[in-house]
């Protein structure tokens, strides 16, 4: 049995680049006959009457383009000019991203009024008003 190849041959059953290039106006109908593939590169619409197997204009719809790539992207500031972006140790980002002392101070305040009320809730402890008592009259049950 003998093998031919044959270089840079007709590819059978090959997919147009149209149906999935990003400047491609692509109209089918309700039959597989009608379908009509418009180029839109450049300013007017150019029907492509083939199948196109290679084309210097194609740009891939399934990749991101430039423009959309810059629409998800990250935009990272830095406080001082000449610092370094990226990531670091925990110890060299809690020394640059220290809170300041008021905030660290009412943080723990709050998660110390948090765990008394909870350890009172698990007690059972409950408070209520005094019968004819004022705004935070408090007496514990």
């Amino acid at each position: 049995m003998v093998t031919i190849k044959v270089k840079d041959g007709t590819p059978q059953g090959a997919e147009t680049l149209c149906t999935t290039c990003r400047w491609a106006h692509i109209v089918k109908g309700f039959r597989a006959s009608e379908k009509e593939i418009l180029c839109r590169y450049l300013t007017d619409d150019r029907p492509v009457r083939f199948s196109v197997s290679q084309c210097n204009s194609y740009d891939d719809r399934r990749i991101p383009g430039k423009r959309d790539m810059e629409q998800i992207a990250w935009i990272l500031l830095t406080k001082k000019a000449g610092r370094t972006i990226g990531f670091v140790t925990a110890k060299r980002f809690l020394e640059t991203a220290r809170l300041p002392d008021g905030v660290t101070f009412y943080l723990r305040s709050f998660f110390v009024l948090l765990f008394f009320s909870a350890m009172a809730g698990a007690l059972g402890f409950t408070s209520d008003l005094k019968p004819g008592s004022y705004f935070m009259e408090y007496v514990g049950k």
